[in-house]
């Protein structure tokens, strides 16, 4: 995919269509698999019924701890959805909530949402296997300044500890590069 999606004009046609059959598609496949659509105005995420309770009360930890960015998520047309399975790059509008950050309960959940918007807002971009050296500078930058998000709203010592050394597998990994 990565392949095609960078020639010109038809990488972009690609990816913009497999974007919008995805988000035309999401709602039947997901009421299918038996998942709840849960909206947070223009945003929206689908979820299993038994982790429904859980990222509700992590979208509500972060409406109390942030609610600048649960306002501009709000008006963000997001679209999260859980997976069991780890997803190594999720980008443009979608975006996936893993069952590791599920383990870490609330807290956990809003720091997977918050990542996920500042990398939406440091390289908007649908078809992220464009992007320019610009823009994964920009993605990383986005993992530094969510380790100060952390700090600066009392995230727990050990949830900092292991986004930090996530964050620096991934630059190790060059998980940034395409």
């Amino acid at each position: 995919m990565a392949l095609i999606a960078k020639i010109p004009i038809i990488g972009n046609l690609v990816v913009y269509f497999l974007y919008f059959t995805l988000r035309l598609g999401a709602p039947l496949f997901f009421g299918i698999s038996g998942y709840k659509k849960l909206r947070l105005g223009k945003c929206v995420i689908w979820t299993p019924k038994d982790r429904e309770q859980v990222i509700l009360k992590g979208i509500d930890f972060l409406r109390k701890r942030d609610s600048e960015i649960f306002s501009l998520l709000t008006t963000s047309r997001l679209m999260f959805f859980w997976t069991k399975e780890k997803v190594k790059e999720s980008g443009g509008r979608i975006f996936a909530i893993s069952e590791q950050f599920v383990k870490w309960g609330p807290e956990g959940i809003a720091v997977n949402v918050v990542l996920s918007f500042l990398k939406f807002k440091t390289s908007p971009e649908i078809n992220r296997f464009k992007a320019g050296k610009e823009n994964r500078e920009a993605i990383k930058t986005a993992s530094e300044q969510m380790l100060e998000w952390m700090r600066q709203h009392s995230m727990q010592d050990k949830l900092i500890k292991a986004y930090r050394m996530a964050s620096e597998k991934w630059v190790a990994e060059n998980y940034f590069q395409n």
